[in-house]
């Protein structure tokens, strides 16, 4: 922007990097600030609600050794060079991880929250999941309406529509 509007005024609304290539500060850009509005003093100011960030794990390591174990037993007829080849075509983590069963236990983990924590309970909150696909993110949907919860989207932010 800098290039094609040097005597512009730019104004930046924040200081987080967008990625991490991204090795200066919006001082470094945007030169010394106007004012600051940190995100706490918005939350004690009642103009947002807090961020809260729960990390979710869903156990995959049992998973792992019985699909092992039946790649095994499946393919020890095999030289080594297919037994490779088929596990790059079929055997990725991808896969794994992209499977109904595991959606379904996010799925399952993330509705009962909505019971049970009183700020998702009482309408005041909500609850963000962050899907690897835009095609998950589809499937998560069905199985979020499919569950009961219809006051749902998909915002794709590549293209910032809800769906």
């Amino acid at each position: 922007m800098k290039q094609f509007v040097p005597d512009a005024l730019f104004i930046g609304f924040t200081g987080t990097p967008l990625l991490k290539t991204d090795k200066q500060t919006s001082q470094d850009v945007f030169g010394r600030y106007i004012h600051t509005y940190k995100f706490d003093e918005a939350v004690f100011d009642k103009v947002v609600l807090d961020l809260r960030y729960e990390a979710r794990d869903i156990e995959q390591n049992h998973l792992h050794r019985k699909i092992d174990e039946w790649f095994d037993l499946k393919t020890s007829g095999l030289t080594d060079y297919a037994k490779a080849e088929l596990k790059l075509r079929w055997g990725t983590l991808k896969k794994i991880f992209s499977s109904k069963s595991r959606l379904e236990k996010i799925v399952i983990d993330m509705m009962l929250d909505m019971e049970k924590k009183e700020r998702l309970q009482n309408g005041r909150g909500n609850a963000l999941l962050v899907s690897d696909s835009i095609y998950n993110a589809c499937r998560y949907y069905e199985l979020f309406q499919n569950a009961g919860l219809k006051n749902c989207a998909i915002y794709n932010l590549l293209c910032p529509q809800p769906y």
